[in-house]
């Protein structure tokens, strides 16, 4: 049997078929792509991980992570990571009580700090891995302006600035607490 040769019928008839089945494929790709279903949140803007010591904070890249900034329109995320198994992480948010908690699967604790603010967790005494969740719908009490990108008076933040405690578990069942901001910007 002989191999085709260009110039042959059948091999002149299978150029124009892929071709076709070529355009096909470019026109319903889009459209098979456009139906898949999506993640219910965006990717996580920050990835956190917490550790060794509580204060201890690196950015995904494993550079320092300041004050988070995230965006209520970007639907941004933060994951908070142990640095080891079994160092359990925790947060704790104070609230100011012209806001509402900023993200929606937060635990109202039912208690207020010195300063009135509300205090709201995340995590729990035995997980490692934490996630925010795309900041809340109903979030009014947002972050807007050129200076928004830091906290410069901690003593006095600005709408959208949210100071956290972040809780640590050491060996023997201690926690040991460090400090954190998020700002929520619109």
């Amino acid at each position: 049997m002989r191999k085709p040769q260009p110039g042959d019928s059948h091999s002149s008839r299978s150029v124009p078929r892929r071709r076709l089945l070529a355009g096909i494929a470019l026109a319903v790709l889009p459209w098979f792509a456009a139906c898949q279903p999506r993640a219910p949140f965006a990717t996580p803007k920050w990835k956190v991980k917490i550790g060794p010591h509580a204060c201890d904070l690196k950015d995904q890249n494993g550079g320092a992570a300041g004050q988070l900034v995230v965006s209520k329109s970007a639907r941004d995320t933060i994951e908070w990571h142990s640095h080891a198994a079994g160092r359990h992480i925790y947060l704790v948010f104070h609230v100011p009580q012209s806001a509402q908690q900023p993200f929606s699967g937060m635990a109202d604790l039912q208690e207020k700090d010195a300063d009135g603010n509300e205090l709201f967790a995340l995590g729990g005494d035995a997980q490692d891995d934490i996630s925010s969740g795309p900041v809340d719908s109903g979030e009014t009490w947002l972050c807007s302006g050129s200076d928004c990108d830091s906290v410069s008076d901690p003593a006095h933040p600005r709408p959208g600035q949210i100071k956290y405690d972040q809780y640590l578990k050491y060996p023997k069942g201690i926690f040991v607490v460090c400090d954190g901001w998020i700002i929520i910007k619109p």
